[in-house]
């Protein structure tokens, strides 16, 4: 026993009464606090979100956003998002993408799978599901940016003003008929869904960011003309 690794785990009933301590014997201590910190105290906000979006590549990002704007999914729904060509597909974006990225930008793992959870907004248990570990932070108040859009025949043109961010701040997805925007600096935090009255080529643009202002030229698709 004295070899072995130990845990102690410091715990107070609701009121603040009844505080106590729990050793649990245990192997491989660094993994058993990694899983309690990222299940008990990480804490997910919006920010820690966009941080790892922008290193992702177009699936990994359709993956991640999905399950931060609806809490949990299932294997079946992020294929669906990008056509994955099977499930097996998704599962490593998830371990060898996704994940790997959240342990260098937060510390720990972000999306882990649940076999029967409570989903706590309505009260449901959510079966066979991937999830954001942690604690959700309440979702932030974003100013809604100026937005012009011009159809240009063989283009759409967005402008959006973003007074007080850099080039750097911004976080830019593209997707068939919809264009999500965020920016956030120290005064300033955006985000903006915008659905495209054509459908676009994801890979067929160009963006420019210039005096807090951002143009991204899209591709139509063929035939969307």
């Amino acid at each position: 026993m004295r070899s072995r690794d130990a845990l102690c785990i410091s715990y107070e009933n609701e009121k603040g009464r009844g505080a106590g301590q729990v050793w649990i014997m245990v192997g491989g201590a660094e993994t058993w606090k990694s899983r309690i910190f990222e299940r008990s105290l990480l804490e997910i906000n919006q920010e820690a979100i966009d941080k790892i979006i922008r290193e992702l590549d177009a699936p990994s990002q359709s993956i991640l956003l999905f399950i931060w704007r609806n809490r949990h999914a299932t294997i079946r729904e992020l294929a669906h998002l990008y056509e994955a060509p099977n499930h097996m597909d998704v599962l490593n974006r998830i371990r060898g993408i996704i994940n790997p990225i959240a342990e260098r930008v937060l510390g720990c793992s972000l999306l882990a799978f649940e076999r029967s959870k409570k989903d706590d907004e309505t009260g449901k248990i959510i079966t066979y599901s991937w999830w954001i570990t942690g604690k959700i932070q309440p979702k932030e108040e974003f100013e809604k940016p100026i937005v012009d859009m011009f159809d240009e025949e063989d283009y759409l043109s967005v402008v959006m003003e973003l007074p007080g961010v850099g080039a750097e701040d911004v976080v830019f997805k593209l997707e068939n008929e919809k264009v999500t925007i965020s920016a956030s600096s120290m005064n300033k935090k955006y985000h903006q869904e915008i659905d495209l009255p054509a459908e676009v080529d994801t890979e067929g643009f160009r963006k420019a960011f210039n005096n807090n202002v951002l143009e991204i030229k899209l591709k139509k698709a063929v035939g969307a003309h």
